[in-house]
């Protein structure tokens, strides 16, 4: 996920370090598995401004990033909005029919986010459109609307 906005992404701290570890380990009940994974350690270095994984399973090669940015400001504290991207890539016998897919997924909490991510995925595998995932062409206006609020 690249960055060039009015929006500041920030570290995953060390709890949503451990959300991704255990989300990792959700992944092989829906069918899928990890072939890589880069699973932040949350201790505010470079490493920790993304988590990354790519899996195998449900009709395709798919790529899964996670970004966390500044929220608009409430009352007391700075809110954070969390973004999921997915991708799939053309895979399996006949990949050259299949297209490519890429959608977006905002929440301001991991745990929502997640459990959305597993209720969906089946569905986005079999090429069913969900609403709530945002198409590649109108995320980052998407991104900009929640971040400055």
């Amino acid at each position: 996920m690249r960055c060039a906005g009015p929006y500041t992404r920030v570290f995953l701290d060390k709890k949503d370090a451990s959300a991704c570890r255990k989300l990792l380990d959700t992944l092989g009940p829906l069918g899928l598995e990890v072939t890589e994974a880069l699973v932040p350690e949350g201790n505010g270095r470079t490493e920790d401004f993304v988590f990354s994984a790519k899996a195998r399973g449900l009709g395709g090669e798919w790529t899964l990033g996670l970004g966390k940015f500044l929220g608009p400001k409430k009352l007391l504290r700075q809110t954070h909005i969390y973004e999921i991207t997915l991708d799939r890539s053309a895979a399996g016998e006949n990949a050259e029919d299949d297209e490519p897919w890429r959608g977006h997924l905002f929440d301001t909490g991991l745990s929502p986010l997640f459990a959305r991510l597993a209720t969906d995925w089946p569905h986005l595998a079999a090429g069913k459109p969900l609403e709530e995932w945002v198409p590649r062409d109108e995320a980052h206006e998407h991104r900009i609307d929640l971040c400055v609020g």
